[in-house]
């Protein structure tokens, strides 16, 4: 390099890095990027008296941000090889530190504050929020200090920023990055890694290009594992035929239903595969933008240095309501993990402002299940229908949504088409997923400004008519075991009438009759006081009857 003049040393940089798209051994690759570094940390130390002072701030100047595109493009191509992953991000995360390194000598200053940085900057920090996903607990620590990095290097005074993030966004995206690469914080296992992570990316608000790219590789990612665990598990259908298939042929469900058995997931795949999941229902309400711009992201980094998929990125709203579908259908997987994954991310996980998109896809998966079920009870429809509630209590259940984030969303025709679905199948075992739904009209009905039942429509009523004929006498059932069960039942409808009863307006039921007398609401005043009187009744008899010793003969019926 010493033979190099200084207008020169732009044609050795651009030579130099051939290196990482020949075909070479990856080695030789991690070895130039390495002496780069060594060759930089010689900024720290020099001064202008020093041979070739021009020449080196120069060189180090233009080939830390040009290096630095090439390292973060290897490490996101390098999705599945933790190897790679670790080499790659190493030396990006010490390229990204060397313009936080704290100096008065003006020619570091002049090297921290080039404006050809922006570029390196802005894809730099798409693949490290991608990093953050990864299995690998080093992988991602890494990529949350380098964050850091970028997050102390853009908030000195007079430095180039990235164009496509506005002051307010930047401030918040700052104070986030900071505390994801805090170094005083020690954070133990994979999980609560990511947990962690997740819940500092939730505060951001703002959508930005950056946030759509992370988000749609994300999902790529996410797509190409599920189909390579897909491809496996075909691989051994033939040999033995799986239980949700037969289900699936008889009503109707083959394309709804995932084919990823528990037997054929690698324990770090399916890490990986959690990880991107709740990821992406965490980060999805930051990329659903309202002018969205396809190409957006050129204007930042040049295309020619763009990564193939991120030139044109798609439509994230598309993209995002295909997540939650296909999200939706892993409900009824027959592993008990990607069922628990799968609820997490929308129950837990999935951004306020898209639980609108979920609860029209959950009435139309039910609506379809309902047109080709049979009456006769079985166990897919009972894990949906287990899982359909399990996910609405903890959406209503969450005492941290904002207000504006849910309004407009009404949750009165989901509840009234879940309740009509379990209301289709009156065999003993479902005892138990109606006790669920009684318990979710309680919680609903302790909301007060969202997600709540609305008074001026029929839905209160439809629900209390349903849940009131699921009132029996528990006595007249043979087995102890569903007699107890039934009594359960009996308490669970009658606190969930009482309480949807506080609020329900009868006058509604009238506009809805032709006669518009009134006579109705008289009608149904009798008739909820007399189901709720029976009700009582039953219930303190099965209280009483289940505190007796059990005889050794029961009758069949009470005449």
């Amino acid at each position: 390099m010493a033979d190099y003049q200084v207008p020169e040393i732009e044609d050795f940089v651009s030579a130099s890095l051939r290196i990482y798209s020949d075909q070479v051994d990856r080695t030789i690759k991690i070895s130039w990027a390495v002496n780069l570094l060594g060759v930089s940390e010689v900024i720290f130390f020099i001064s202008p008296a020093d041979e070739f002072f021009d020449l080196i701030v120069r060189f180090v100047e233009i080939a830390v941000p040009a290096n630095l595109i090439p390292l973060v493009t290897h490490l996101l191509e390098a999705r599945t090889d933790h190897e790679a992953q670790r080499l790659w991000i190493t030396d990006a995360h010490r390229l990204i530190g060397l313009y936080c390194r704290k100096s008065k000598a003006p020619h570091v200053q002049k090297i921290q504050h080039y404006n050809g940085r922006v570029p390196a900057f802005a894809l730099s920090e798409i693949v490290f929020l991608v990093s953050l996903t990864s299995s690998d607990k080093g992988v991602a620590q890494l990529a949350a200090q380098a964050l850091r990095y970028i997050a102390i290097a853009e908030m000195q005074p007079g430095v180039p920023t990235n164009p496509g993030i506005d002051d307010e966004d930047r401030a918040q995206r700052h104070r986030v990055y900071i505390q994801l690469g805090d170094p005083n914080v020690i954070v133990f296992g994979r999980a609560e890694q990511q947990k962690r992570t997740r819940k500092l990316l939730r505060s951001l608000s703002s959508t930005s290009v950056t946030n759509v790219a992370v988000w749609q590789e994300c999902f790529w990612r996410w797509t190409d594992l599920c189909a390579s665990i897909a491809q496996s598990s075909l691989a051994s259908a033939s040999e033995h035929p799986r239980r949700e298939q037969l289900v699936a042929q008889e009503v109707g469900l083959q394309n709804m239903l995932p084919l990823y058995p528990s037997s054929w997931i690698v324990q770090e795949d399916f890490v990986q595969w959690r990880n991107l999941t709740l990821f992406l229902a965490a980060f999805s309400g930051v990329c659903c933008q309202e002018n969205y711009n396809s190409s957006a992201l050129q204007t930042i980094v040049p295309q020619q240095i763009l990564p193939d998929d991120m030139r044109v990125l798609k439509n994230p709203k598309q993209l995002v309501e295909r997540f939650i579908k296909e999200l939706t259908d892993f409900l009824i997987s027959d592993s008990t993990k990607i069922c628990e994954v799968a609820r997490e991310a929308l129950g837990a996980e999935l951004s306020p402002s898209l639980y609108g998109v979920l609860f029209k896809h959950l009435e139309e998966v039910t609506h379809e299940i309902t047109a080709g079920a049979h009456q006769e009870f079985s166990e897919p429809f009972g894990t949906f229908l287990d899982q359909f509630t399990a996910i609405l209590k903890m959406l209503v259940e969450k005492s941290d949504i904002p207000p504006e984030e849910v309004q407009g969303i009404d949750i009165s025709e989901t509840l009234v088409t879940l309740t009509g679905f379990i209301a289709r199948y009156s065999n003993p075992h479902s005892h138990r997923i109606r006790t669920k739904l009684c318990a979710l009209c309680d919680s609903v009905c302790k909301r007060t400004e969202t997600l709540m039942l609305r008074s001026d429509t029929t839905a209160r009523q439809e629900i209390i008519d349903t849940i009131m004929d699921w009132i029996q006498d528990p006595s007249l059932i043979i087995e102890s075991s569903i007699s107890h069960a039934q009594n359960g039942l009996n308490i669970a409808c009658i606190r969930s009438a009482v309480n949807l009863m506080a609020s329900l307006d009868l006058s509604v039921s009238d506009a809805h009759k032709a006669d518009g007398t009134g006579h109705n609401t008289s009608r149904l005043f009798i008739r909820y006081y007399n189901v709720l009187i029976k009700g009582l009744h039953f219930s303190q008899q099965g209280v009483f009857s289940h505190r007796q010793p059990h005889s050794t003969k029961r009758p069949k019926y009470r005449s």
